[in-house]
């Protein structure tokens, strides 16, 4: 629900709007919500003041974030309906922003001008590829030129943007990933979300995988192609803000997805490998044999690897030692700070 003062209150709107069933997609068994039924108007202003009873007090940033479906092909007057409650705690001080998902083939001008008349901040737009035969092996049912429409639709409105993409959809090569990314980085979102490809039940994916007919990505290969997602977003200076589907109940019992790189902390596999190859980087060539890592608390973890296999790497691999790993809210997320160690015999 939370990042420091960030706060996030969830509505989930699963599958509704969308006229379209991509072939991975089964909404209910990935949001843990029934197919087709929407909260009412008071469930939603309920929602609103339960989040908002427990969230501390000070300053901070509320946001209503609708997910689950294409908002915005609605009927209007259902958008309408859905959107007053939050609407209203904006207009009474006690939310800060509205955001919502939808496809790109699924805005205009009316229904643009009804998301600003209700102050909807954020719009969120299910890309998934810019290969356009990719999308159209999904069965998506729009192109990547509906993608760079749809942009210019809401930067002309002054929207913030964010822009999801998925990895190792039917058909993908190397280069329609690299072309995903460059062509990402080119319309300059306000952020990105990457979802690794899941076989879920329940849909065409899971019957071709059923077939022989579609070999998801492994658990490596989906990391190594997310890690390097994720580093040239990085350098784009576009904020990734999450990496694999949020772990609802039947995807943690493993009952929904019946092939495929899931993992709970499948941002962590990534952001460890991130630090790993740093660590690689700037030890490979160097003489001494003990170091220290200063990284951000946060990054702790991170840069130790899933049972510390960072730091077991460095020393089996590169024949140096990771004599500490300290603390230091000066450094950047994602960076680290390494100093040579000369007395490591004093070290316990």
């Amino acid at each position: 629900m939370k990042n420091k003062n960030y706060y996030i209150i969830p509505i989930f709107v699963p599958h509704l709007g969308c006229q379209y069933q991509c072939i991975f997609c089964n909404q209910q068994k990935i949001t843990g919500k029934e197919r087709g039924k929407y909260p009412s108007t008071d469930e939603i202003e309920e929602k609103i003041h339960s989040y908002l009873s427990i969230m501390p007090a000070g300053k901070k940033t509320v946001e209503l974030a609708y997910y689950g479906g294409s908002f915005t092909a609605l009927p209007l007057s259902l958008q309408s309906e859905l959107l007053l409650p939050a609407y209203k705690a904006v207009k009474r001080g006690i939310i800060n922003k509205i955001r919502l998902s939808t496809r790109p083939d699924c805005l205009n001008d009316m229904i643009i001008k009804n998301l600003l008349k209700f102050q909807v901040t954020t719009v969120e737009l299910g890309v998934q590829s810019f290969s356009d035969q990719v999308l159209n092996l999904a069965r998506r049912g729009h192109s990547s030129q509906d993608v760079y429409k749809a942009v210019e639709l809401l930067r002309k409105n002054h929207f913030q943007i964010g822009i999801q993409l998925m990895v190792g959809l039917p058909g993908e090569t190397d280069q329609d990933l690299e072309q995903s990314i460059k062509q990402t980085i080119k319309l300059k979102p306000d952020f990105v979300r990457i979802y690794p490809v899941l076989v879920i039940d329940g849909t065409e994916l899971a019957e071709l995988f059923k077939q022989g007919l579609y070999n998801p990505l492994t658990l490596e290969q989906a990391v190594n192609k997310v890690k390097k997602m994720v580093l040239a977003f990085k350098k784009a200076n576009i904020p990734v803000i999450r990496v694999g589907l949020q772990v609802t109940e039947e995807l943690s019992e493993g009952s929904a997805v019946l092939a495929g790189p899931f993992h709970p902390a499948f941002r962590h596999l990534v952001e460890s490998e991130l630090y790993k190859d740093k660590l690689v980087f700037y030890l490979k060539n160097r003489e001494e044999k003990n170091w220290i890592i200063q990284v951000h608390p946060r990054d702790i973890s991170n840069v130790r690897g899933i049972y510390n296999s960072n730091l077991k790497y460095v020393e089996e691999k590169l024949k140096k030692k990771i004599v500490q790993v300290r603390k230091n809210e000066g450094i950047p997320r994602g960076e680290l700070v390494l100093t040579a160690y000369l007395d490591a015999k004093d070290d316990h």
